[in-house]
């Protein structure tokens, strides 16, 4: 009469299959004041004031987050008020976010609205990245700024540049 689901139930050395488990979900009347960590997935239609941290963060239409963002992937389809740092940020047409947007990836539709920077992050940890200035020296507009270099800075002031002689000023 009643069976027993075969995918569910532990069998003599096998594992039960697990389940992720299912999204945190902020409703559309819940207002929150304060930060939310977690590292599972979180639904957010509701308001939050304060910063979130999770592994998938889905943001309604009519959801507001002011605060900043860490994921690893965000969907946003309402407002988010900070800086929004993910492996993958996708912002649907309705989006409208104000503030820096540091990604991996990066989809835009027509008709969202950004504010803010958007900047690619390579994924490297910390040893590499110090190591590579340590050996290349500082950089300067993208480019290595090593002992002996022919790297020369660009005068982007109101001072002469020495390097073009003297300077006659007509009145």
């Amino acid at each position: 009469m009643f069976r027993r689901n075969s995918t569910i139930t532990k069998r003599r050395g096998q594992r039960a299959v697990e389940r992720p488990p299912p999204p945190s979900i902020i409703s559309i009347n819940l207002r929150i004041r304060g930060d939310l960590h977690t590292d599972g997935d979180v639904q957010v239609d509701g308001t939050v004031e304060g910063d979130v941290s999770s592994r998938v963060l889905n943001i309604g239409e009519k959801a507001v987050i002011n605060g900043s963002i860490a994921a690893d992937t965000v969907r946003i389809a309402g407002a988010a008020n900070g800086e929004i740092t993910a492996r993958i940020v996708q912002l649907s047409s309705t989006a409208r976010v104000i503030g820096d947007i540091n990604h991996q990836s990066l989809s835009i539709d027509a008709g969202a609205y950004v504010q803010g920077l958007c900047r690619q992050i390579e994924q490297k940890n910390e040893a590499q990245q110090v190591s590579s200035v340590a050996e290349s020296g500082p950089q300067v507009g993208g480019l290595s700024a090593a002992s002996g270099s022919d790297v020369q800075p660009v005068n982007r002031g109101n001072a002469p540049d020495p390097r073009l002689g003297p300077v006659k000023v007509v009145g």
